[in-house]
């Protein structure tokens, strides 16, 4: 694995594209789709939700999740998958109601939608990208739903029997792989495989000491590059963190 890290005043690329000036339509586009979000409101416990719609690269539309909104999470979560054709949302009922969510897969060969959970209240969610499988937070526990295989399991138990102190992890490209993150000062970003439960190969992310640290590991789906970034912050004298620096590398697995 080859980590570099970006100049200083340099920042990853966004996955993003502005469709308007003031911020309310963005595009995302993949290899051979095109997902376009388009502001919906805000509300007191998230952001901001979005209606989202996806076309083919010929512009022919595939979904169009109507007048259902979706949280802004999207712009942080891995939720296409090129090789599956899959789309994985957070699909929000009632947004007055932060337990009205429901974690979504969308069929893009056919347009067809079916539910991986009840209604309740999720954290990060998308698909991996290396096998057919998607993965949804709940109550602190990361669940994953394998489509080959059709069976559902919780990561966290595979990851703290084979690590000590995981920080993070995050997708690849690498077949039945993903990254993981260790509070190591050495070899801590692990290539790891999920089904032989092996370290596939290391590599030392820097990690510098600071009152709060925050890790984000993405997978461009364009070009197969990791982004990763290091966000650091330090309490002041009356125990509010306050933002240091935000340090930003890409990895080629």
């Amino acid at each position: 694995m080859v980590l570099t890290r970006f100049p200083k005043e340099e920042k990853a690329p966004s996955r993003y594209i502005k469709l308007s000036a003031n911020d309310t339509q963005y595009l995302f586009p993949s290899e051979k789709y095109d997902v376009v979000l388009s502001y919906s409101h805000s509300n007191f416990y998230a952001p901001d939700f979005y209606f989202v719609r996806v076309s083919d690269k010929a512009g022919n539309e595939i979904w169009n999740g109507g007048d259902s909104v979706f949280l802004d999470s999207l712009f942080s979560n891995p939720f296409i998958s090129d090789s599956y054709n899959k789309l994985i949302v957070n699909k929000v009922f009632d947004s007055s109601d932060s337990h009205s969510q429901q974690i979504t897969c969308i069929n893009l060969l056919n347009g067809e939608e079916s539910a991986l959970t009840e209604k309740g209240y999720f954290g990060i969610y998308g698909h991996f990208q290396s096998f057919d499988a998607a993965f949804y937070q709940e109550e602190n526990v990361i669940h994953v739903v394998d489509f080959l295989h059709q069976k559902k399991y919780t990561l966290h138990a595979l990851l703290n029997s084979c690590f000590n102190d995981v920080l993070t992890w995050g997708v690849c490209s690498v077949t039945d792989c993903i990254l993981v993150c260790s509070s190591a000062l050495t070899e801590n970003l692990s290539l790891f495989d999920l089904k032989k439960e092996t370290v596939l190969s290391t590599c030392s992310l820097p990690l510098e000491v600071a009152d709060s640290r925050h890790i984000s590991i993405q997978k461009n789906i364009v070009n197969n590059e990791i982004q990763i970034s290091i966000s650091y912050a330090n309490k002041d004298k009356n125990g509010i963190l306050n933002h240091k620096e935000t340090q930003y590398f890409s990895l080629i697995v």
